[in-house]
């Protein structure tokens, strides 16, 4: 089963937020708690500062235009470090940095910026169970509507579904404050 989880962070505005704050810190601290993140050409938000005291560490990834030998180039990254990196990793790169027990994080930033005029990301992938997993990454809403397609007679069900969100949603009004399903009314 696919999941799609959202978080909200923002500066509590009382005890109940910032009691959701403290326990969002502290379950990042324990699961990247003697972790090294590592960047590559890519400048990681506050740095993770805040984390240091639990022994999260950054540090920043040489990952030269032209490389010959992958694990010369992951040879400080250990089992359980986080690599990310800004350009699109070769294959032989990413499996470097996985056969050492790390995990390999692409982050694609200003896309929407490069592409005026994209109404909407498609991404596409297979679970390990064989399920079609079919993403539209919509910015100009800010949404993301994922589908999963288990069973190929569902297939082209699933990426119809998917394009009708696309469609429905793209263009809509997003102009500032919360965003709220419109009311249905009955015309009269």
């Amino acid at each position: 089963m696919t999941s799609l989880v959202t978080e909200q962070f923002h500066a509590p505005t009382g005890r109940r937020d910032a009691r959701a704050h403290d326990r969002a810190r502290r379950r990042t601290i324990d699961r990247l708690a003697g972790r090294t993140v590592w960047s590559a050409a890519v400048e990681l938000p506050g740095s993770l500062e805040w984390a240091r005291d639990a022994g999260v560490t950054t540090r920043s990834l040489d990952v030269p235009e032209h490389y010959r030998d992958e694990e010369q180039v992951v040879a400080g990254v250990r089992q359980a470090d986080i690599v990310v990196l800004s350009a699109p990793p070769s294959a032989a790169l990413t499996r470097a940095i996985r056969d050492r027990g790390a995990h390999a994080l692409w982050h694609l930033r200003g896309a929407r910026a490069r592409t005026e005029g994209i109404d909407a990301f498609i991404l596409s992938a297979r679970t390990a169970s064989g399920a079609l997993i079919v993403a539209a990454v919509i910015p100009s809403v800010g949404t993301v509507a994922v589908k999963e397609v288990r069973g190929a007679s569902y297939r082209d069900m699933g990426w119809g579904c998917m394009l009708a969100d696309v469609v429905e949603t793209d263009r809509d009004e997003a102009v500032g404050g919360t965003l709220r399903p419109r009311p249905v009314v009955a015309v009269r």
